[in-house]
């Protein structure tokens, strides 16, 4: 029995609004299923940490650290260490993993991908990528650092990003 021309109309209709609906609500949806940003600071700015704003590629603004060795000059310092944070959270909740490294004469250079902390932006894989990516030359051109001694340190996703940087040369 067919349905009458008015029924089939709204039910066409009804059809139309659940696909549109679905296909804007599920992209806004599912990213939140892989990437947990956070922008609460988990504790003061640590002491002699310089903010340091930045641009990635495609022009995110972010947003990282620069927290130069305790023990002397950043440009005599062992080593700086570029610290790529894991998926939830933001650098500020990752302190406490590299916080003791200025003290053993190393820089730490801490920053937050887009949609995490204060950094812009909306996470999404390449994004991360291509933030990774960015903090690396920021701290490449930096004139108390020298360029030759960086270590790269990934925590889970920060980890994948940094080997994905690494791979692409």
């Amino acid at each position: 029995m067919a349905l009458p021309v008015n029924k089939r109309v709204l039910k066409i209709l009804f059809i139309l609004f659940v696909v549109a609906f679905c296909v804007y609500l599920v992209p806004r949806v599912a990213i939140n299923f892989f990437y947990y940003p956070d922008d609460k600071i988990y504790g003061p700015d640590p002491w002699s940490a310089e903010s340091v704003e930045f641009t990635a590629k495609d022009g995110t603004r972010l947003q990282g650290w620069f927290i130069p060795s305790s023990t002397g000059p950043a440009d005599n310092a062992i080593a700086t260490i570029i610290h790529a944070h894991g998926n939830a959270g933001n650098m500020s909740a990752h302190w406490p993993l590299v916080s003791w490294l200025p003290e053993r004469n190393f820089n730490v250079f801490m920053f937050d991908y887009r949609g995490f902390g204060k950094s812009k932006g909306t996470p999404s894989q390449a994004g991360l990528l291509d933030d990774t990516q960015s903090a690396i030359n920021v701290v490449r051109h930096r004139s108390d650092v020298n360029p030759q001694r960086l270590v790269l340190f990934g925590q889970s996703i920060g980890g994948a990003n940094i080997l994905d940087v690494i791979g692409q040369g």
